[in-house]
């Protein structure tokens, strides 16, 4: 039986109203849609789309773009990070081969960026976890954030290296030890302070911004309930703040596996000024997903 294409269920009393923003990840579009499933806005892309897109406050989409230039072959590869007018124009560019999964447009302007480094060489046998012997090229690769302008000028850069634990942020045992720590999340508070998840550590953390040191962490290990407690790698993570409630962050893990269809929640979600939502969907898990021809 040939499965039904377009709006399948819709159930106007129940659904978030809204539009959807998402992009096929073998293709080389991005789409917005209506909740009748009708084709809003659609940009042809220079690339195949990277791991997130976003809808900015003057209505571009910032987009990262897969160039196939990554050094390393994970998962969540980009390469560039574009922003698009209504019309498709590319209005600006930032091209770096080590970018991976997420980024994040700020209030000044600049924008936050994630990116993969290698590991010293002198600290990768100290590194703790993970199978034996599985590190690329013997080498472990691992996360860092910088905070470039318009003009691709780094002001601020974040290297996971220098302030993860060789022996309690342990990669997960059944992952391979390529990369400590694998995150998918970059999201800057409105304090200042950086978001993020590392999923082969299982682990949401709240970088502060001044000292690099982690402010808060939660993962593998800490207290909760069965239904609460991390037990699979943390894809990533959402800032949830409710409209009419005082504007304190809640980090919200988002737990799955990446591989459709057992992941449910293809993103997080992005509270708007105002306290609403606007979806934040990843192409690396939009398998899932029915492009609309």
């Amino acid at each position: 039986m040939t499965p039904a294409l377009g709006l399948t269920v819709y159930h106007p009393d129940k659904a978030d109203h809204g539009y959807t923003l998402f992009a096929p990840m073998t293709g080389t579009s991005a789409y917005l849609i209506d909740m009748q499933g009708r084709i809003v806005q659609h940009w042809a892309l220079p690339y195949r789309p990277g791991a997130y897109g976003y809808l900015l406050d003057n209505g571009h989409l910032l987009v990262a773009g897969r160039t196939g230039k990554s050094p390393v072959p994970f998962g969540g590869a980009g390469g560039t990070l574009m922003e698009l007018d209504w019309d498709g124009k590319v209005l600006w560019e930032h091209v770096e081969d080590t970018m991976h999964h997420d980024f994040c447009r700020l209030p000044n302007g600049n924008t936050m960026v994630l990116g993969w480094e290698p590991v010293p060489a002198d600290m990768v046998p100290h590194i703790k976890g993970g199978q034996p012997g599985t590190e690329h090229e013997g080498n472990i690769w691992c996360d860092c954030f910088r905070e470039i302008t318009p003009e691709h000028r780094v002001v601020w850069e974040w290297h996971g290296y220098e302030h993860l634990d060789v022996e309690t942020d342990r990669i997960c045992p059944l992952d391979r030890r390529h990369e400590w720590a694998h995150a998918n999340t970059c999201e800057v508070l409105p304090d200042g302070n950086v978001l993020t998840s590392f999923r082969l550590l299982n682990t949401v953390a709240i970088i502060d911004r001044h000292s690099g040191a982690f402010v808060w962490k939660w993962g593998r290990g800490d207290s909760g309930t069965s239904t609460t407690r991390i037990s699979s790698p943390t894809v990533t993570c959402s800032c949830l703040i409710t409209a009419g409630m005082p504007p304190t962050p809640r980090p919200a893990p988002v737990c799955s596996k990446c591989s459709p269809p057992r992941t449910p929640l293809s993103g997080a979600t992005k509270p708007n000024r105002d306290g609403s939502f606007l979806a934040r969907s990843s192409a690396e898990h939009s398998a899932c997903l029915t492009a609309i021809p």
